[in-house]
């Protein structure tokens, strides 16, 4: 897949840049599977053959959530609520930036005569409205902006991921949708995005991938994590890594948090992130970093309360 263009000149390569210069993650290219009928139905797509692939919903993105309601002090309303038409049809129309464009995005209420109650399809829902809003100011709300964000085939979605001369919004509009509906197609790009400057793209990346489901993407996420050159841009994988809580989660997340223990280290936010996400995995082959980590005035308090949470030692046989 080529890399992905920007809007503006610091973009031109955005989000791949050779690895933004730190070196390639080496993301391993799959035949394309064609996503099911319910994971398509939870981004909107038209139905389709093929087998599922979802992933688990989590809470990567960390992201303002305002649900419906007025965004942006004139600049459009995303709406909560509402119902899809009879077909379940796609989302539809695009929030306004400064009097362009206009419309509402659609969520909730029902998709296809099923009830979008709760869970991960109402999560999707507000993930979607948001990451539409962001991106309809970024296209100035284009008649392309308009059809990317209400079209239903998702041959026509992948195709923006592969397509010559494509801005980085619609790149990142079509991984997120075709990610939401478990499409592996969508695979490559997200793990792009998730290393991008741009902590927005980050988190509807992050989360994207969270739903996806590929077995790739714990790997791809301890390679980003882990990449010295690209630690100022780690924390969305490192939460992920805690997200997914695969094999690879815990070597990964201790190996950036020895890390960070250096003294003067400015990414410790990373590091508390690190911490924190021990805590939560519970592996007692955290204690000896976090042990250290205690020392460290900055990471001290997420690793105390990270050591709470790790089961008891156990004491050696007689």
């Amino acid at each position: 897949m080529d890399a992905m263009e920007g809007t503006d000149a610091k973009d031109a390569t955005e989000p791949g840049d050779a690895a933004h210069r730190g070196g390639a993650v080496d993301v391993p290219r799959p035949a394309a599977r064609p996503p099911g009928p319910e994971e398509r139905d939870a981004a909107g797509l038209a139905p389709g053959p093929g087998a599922g692939g979802a992933g688990e919903a989590g809470g990567v993105s960390g992201r303002r959530r305002g649900g419906g309601g007025t965004r942006g002090g004139g600049r459009g309303t995303v709406a909560g609520g509402g119902e899809r038409d009879g077909g379940g049809g796609g989302v539809t129309g695009a929030s306004s930036r400064a009097g362009r464009g206009g419309g509402t995005v659609a969520g909730g209420g029902e998709r296809d005569g099923v009830a979008g109650g709760g869970g991960a399809r109402e999560e999707d829902d507000e993930e979607l409205r948001s990451l539409a809003h962001r991106l309809g100011e970024e296209a100035g709300g284009s008649p392309a902006y308009q059809r990317l964000l209400a079209v239903r085939d998702s041959d026509e979605l992948a195709a923006v991921l592969t397509g010559p001369g494509r801005p980085l919004w619609a790149r990142e509009l079509a991984a997120f949708r075709l990610g939401l509906a478990g499409d592996r197609r969508a695979f490559e790009a997200l793990v792009l995005l998730l290393n991008h400057r741009d902590p927005e793209r980050c988190v509807s990346a992050a989360y994207a991938l969270a739903r996806l489901g590929d077995p790739r993407t714990p790997r791809a996420a301890a390679a980003l994590a882990t990449n010295e050159l690209r630690v100022a841009y780690a924390l969305l994988p490192v939460r992920l890594l805690t997200q997914l809580r695969a094999p690879e989660s815990v070597p990964a997340l201790v190996t950036v948090l020895e890390r960070r223990l250096a003294p003067g280290d400015p990414y410790w936010r990373v590091g508390v992130a690190c911490a924190e996400g021990l805590g939560a995995l519970g592996d007692p082959r955290a204690r000896p970093v976090l042990e250290a980590a205690c020392a460290h005035p900055r990471l001290s308090a997420a690793a105390v309360a990270a050591l709470r949470r790790l089961p008891p030692r156990t004491a050696p046989p007689a």
